[in-house]
């Protein structure tokens, strides 16, 4: 017995039209979503307040999943609002064990906390005005739909009297603290793409400073 495709060249074209409209819609649909949880982020303050550093620091966006719940998965970090797989605008990323140094989009883009504890937080040294904006760090958790994603605004203004070029800033996003803390730079050299210097010892006291 054979079955004979009766549709005409035109139905065929029309399913494949009715498919990519499909597709798109979804996609969309889920972009929009992804637009309106940042905005939402953004206008309730979600997460914690606003991040603020001055020029030249080192700035540390917190970010982290539990190893020992997921084990080592992929985390991506990206700007702006996201989609709904991924990471738009890829700053850095790993493979749950190591950064994928062919995915790094800088030098300045570094991971300096325990990959194999989750702690999946993104350094960006001596950060500029143009680092303003919008920053994701993407869990990839196993399965459809399952990923975390945080989003943190950071707003990087220009030295004053009381800055310090070169200073750290550690900023807790994930778990919410209240605001950022600065230390002063410590003696050290940095080397391309290393971590090393990063993990200086800093000699004073620790400083808060408030984000509002």
């Amino acid at each position: 017995m054979f079955l004979v495709d009766w549709r005409s060249d035109g139905e065929e074209r029309l399913d494949e039209v009715v498919r990519y409209v499909v597709v798109e819609v979804y996609l969309r649909f889920w972009w929009f979503l992804s637009a309106w949880h940042v905005c939402l982020c953004l206008a309730s303050d979600c997460d914690d307040d606003g991040i603020v550093a001055h020029v030249g620091q080192d700035v540390t966006l917190r970010c982290g999943y539990n190893i020992s719940t997921n084990g080592e998965i992929p985390v991506c970090w990206g700007r702006d609002a996201q989609y709904i797989l991924g990471c738009r605008n890829e700053l850095l990323a790993t493979d749950g064990s190591r950064v994928k140094e062919e995915r790094r989009a800088s030098c300045r883009y570094q991971m300096l906390g325990h990959l194999n504890k989750g702690d999946v937080s993104l350094t960006i040294r001596n950060v500029t005005e143009e680092d303003s904006g919008l920053y994701a760090c993407r869990v990839e958790i196993p399965g459809i739909f399952n990923d975390e994603l945080y989003y943190m605004d950071l707003s990087v203004v220009p030295q004053t009297s009381t800055s310090q070029t070169g200073s750290r800033m550690s900023v807790t996003k994930h778990w919410k603290t209240a605001g950022v803390l600065v230390r002063p730079k410590g003696i050290t050299k940095y080397s391309k793409c290393s971590n090393r210097g990063l993990n200086a010892v800093f000699h004073s006291s620790p400083s808060l400073m408030k984000t509002k």
